[in-house]
């Protein structure tokens, strides 16, 4: 298996069970995803444009990715710190790999992102438990236009 670091554009994890049930504002009008799935470890806005940012749970980002996976669309990880790739490895059932890079979230894309409860202070590198201590929450971040 290769290194994330050297292929930025790595098909992510294994397949999951897909269930009928999808979160507002994740498809096509076919009912088929669009774009990249991106995942994030912070709630930015990666270019100009207008977003929907709502609330995911696990079980409904698992079955987003499985809707993706089937759709044959490309999952990718932006996650820049060990930590939280691990947590979001554990919370969603699939491999999501540390992979320090920028990305633009374009239009049609949507992202599941790991949000802390509390801003860090500068310079801590988080362990696990350090973010399960501050809390976070799954956001999906939808680039409308």
């Amino acid at each position: 298996m290769s290194n994330p670091a050297d292929d930025p554009v790595q098909e992510l994890g294994h397949s999951l069970h897909e269930t009928p049930h999808q979160p507002a504002g994740l498809t096509t009008p076919s009912n088929r995803p669009s774009g990249r799935l991106l995942f994030l470890n912070a709630s930015i806005l990666t270019a100009y444009g207008v977003y929907r940012y709502e609330p995911v749970t696990p079980e409904a980002a698992r079955q987003l990715i499985a809707r993706f996976r089937q759709a044959r669309r490309t999952l990718y990880s932006a996650v820049g710190h060990r930590a939280t790739a691990a947590l979001m490895t554990r919370l969603l059932g699939i491999e999501v790999p540390f992979n320090r890079v920028t990305v633009e979230h374009l239009a049609g894309e949507s992202a599941i992102v790991l949000r802390l409860n509390q801003r860090p202070p500068e310079g801590l590198v988080l362990s696990i438990a350090d973010i399960e201590a501050i809390g976070y929450e799954l956001g999906l971040v939808t680039r409308l236009e």
